[in-house]
C-alpha cells in the first residue's frame, strides 16, 4: 500500500505537473491574446489618433480660409463703405452748391427787382418833379397819366 501511496503521489505529482503545464500553455496563450488584443487596440489607437489629425489638419485649413474669406469681405465692405461715404460727400456737395446757386440766382432776382423799383421811383419821382414843373408854368393837367400809374402800382 505504501507503494501504491507512493506510486499514487508520482502519478497524482505527475498529474499535477501536466496541469500545471497545461495551465501555463494556457496562460501564455491568454497572455498571447493580450499582447495581440493590447497591440490591435494600440494600432486601432494609433489609427484613430491620425485620423483625428487628419480632421484637425483639415479643420484647421477651412478655419483659415474662412479666416481669409472674412477678411477678404471686410475689405471689400470697407472700401464699398467709403465709396458710399465719398459719393454722400459728394452728393451732399452738389445739393449745396445747387442750393447756393437757387440762393443766388434768387437774390440776383430779388437785387433786379430791388434795382428796377428803384429807377421806377426815380422815373416817378423824375416825372412828379417835371409834372409839378408844368402845372407851375400851366402846362399841364394836374393829374398823371394813366398807364404810368397803373404801371407803378404793379412794380410795388
Amino acid at each position: 500500500p505504501a507503494r501504491r501511496q507512493g506510486g499514487g503521489r508520482a502519478a497524482s505529482s505527475l498529474e499535477a505537473e501536466e496541469k500545471l503545464a497545461e495551465a501555463q500553455i494556457k496562460a501564455q496563450i491568454l497572455q498571447g491574446e493580450v499582447d495581440r488584443l493590447r497591440a490591435a487596440e494600440k494600432a486601432e489607437l494609433f489609427s484613430d489618433a491620425g485620423r483625428v489629425a487628419l480632421e484637425l489638419a483639415a479643420l484647421k485649413d477651412e478655419n483659415h480660409r474662412l479666416r481669409q474669406e472674412a477678411e477678404a469681405k471686410e475689405k471689400e465692405a470697407t472700401e464699398a463703405a467709403r465709396q458710399a461715404a465719398r459719393q454722400l460727400g459728394e452728393a451732399q456737395a452738389k445739393a449745396r452748391a445747387s442750393a447756393a446757386k437757387q440762393e443766388l440766382e434768387l437774390a440776383q432776382e430779388r437785387s433786379q427787382g430791388d434795382a428796377l423799383k428803384l429807377k421806377l421811383e426815380g422815373l416817378e419821382a423824375q416825372l412828379r418833379l417835371e409834372l409839378r414843373q408844368a402845372r407851375d408854368a400851366g402846362l399841364a393837367s394836374a393829374a398823371p397819366p394813366p398807364s404810368l400809374s397803373a404801371f407803378a402800382a404793379d412794380m410795388a
